[in-house]
């Protein structure tokens, strides 16, 4: 997880042994915008792995919810955060339901990742790729599989109220910042890439 602050210059790539074998990478990146206050902080990254993610099991059957980031249900997250927001993976076997709490006034998203057709607040159809945008008042989440699993993705954040302006990759709260940030890149303050 890359917390990139004052900027950082990077790229994703994948092991020799996967680019020489090939083969389907799924990767999800995402960013979060920082308060004003944590914008110039030096940048940080985190190495998330199967192994440091808090898993919660949901049922008997398999169900589970892994605790990326925030918390769940008491269950923190592994990754540190600057923003008080929640990233769960949420992985339901076939013919199963959930109903995963949201923070009053906190905004939400889920996307489901894979699977088979599942029904989100028991009146909305989702299935693969699709992203299901939710008000601040819902209170809850709910998602239930038919006959076959499927896996989402859930974000939810609270708002932080902040002017946002952004430019290409970069996403600042005035004009102003966003002119000092393209500065800093072309003078190489944000890395380079080899």
């Amino acid at each position: 997880m890359d917390d990139s602050r004052a900027g950082v210059l990077h790229k994703e790539f994948q092991t020799p042994a996967f680019s020489k074998a090939g083969g389907v990478q799924h990767m999800l990146q995402l960013w979060v915008n920082l308060p004003a206050a944590h914008k110039l902080h030096p940048p940080r990254y985190q190495t998330l792995t199967r192994e440091n993610i808090p898993v919660v099991k949901l049922d008997e059957k398999g169900s589970i919810v892994r605790v990326i980031g925030g918390d769940y249900i008491g269950v923190q997250g592994a990754a540190k955060t600057l923003s008080p927001l929640s990233l769960l993976d949420i992985q339901l076997v076939n013919h199963s339901s959930t109903a995963i709490p949201v923070p009053s006034g906190w905004s939400s998203l889920l996307l489901q990742v894979d699977g088979g057709q599942a029904m989100v607040q028991e009146k909305r159809e989702s299935q693969e790729g699709d992203m299901t945008v939710f008000g601040m008042d819902d209170g809850q989440i709910t998602i239930q599989t038919g006959d076959q699993p499927a896996r989402f993705i859930l974000m939810m954040g609270q708002p932080l109220r902040e002017p946002i302006v952004a430019y290409g990759p970069f996403l600042m709260n005035t004009q102003q910042e966003i002119v000092e940030a393209i500065q800093e890149f072309q003078s190489g303050k944000f890395g380079v890439l080899h």
